[in-house]
């Protein structure tokens, strides 16, 4: 598939990156291979080997979209006393 065909889903919003991620995983739970929801979709086989995998340890729950980033305090350096005194 050439690469220009793939969507690049960081340009949709979290709605419509979830309605993909939901759909493709429809078409493979009725049937479809990977590698044909992959050309179908546009979207990369490794990315639906990513979502079958969140999609089979959590449910379809898995597969909606989150708050983008890490959450806040992770990878810190300072501790939150150490942050307060250099403020």
């Amino acid at each position: 598939m050439a690469d220009e065909l793939l969507v690049d889903m960081r340009k949709l919003s979290p709605a419509q990156q979830e309605a993909v991620r939901m759909r493709v995983m429809d078409a493979i739970d009725r049937g479809l291979e990977e590698d044909q929801a992959a050309e179908v979709f546009g979207v990369s086989t490794k990315s639906i080997a990513r979502w079958k995998a969140r999609s089979e340890a959590g449910g379809a729950e898995a597969l909606r979209s989150g708050k983008p980033g890490r959450n806040t305090g992770t990878g810190r350096f300072l501790t939150e006393g150490e942050e307060s005194a250099l403020k």
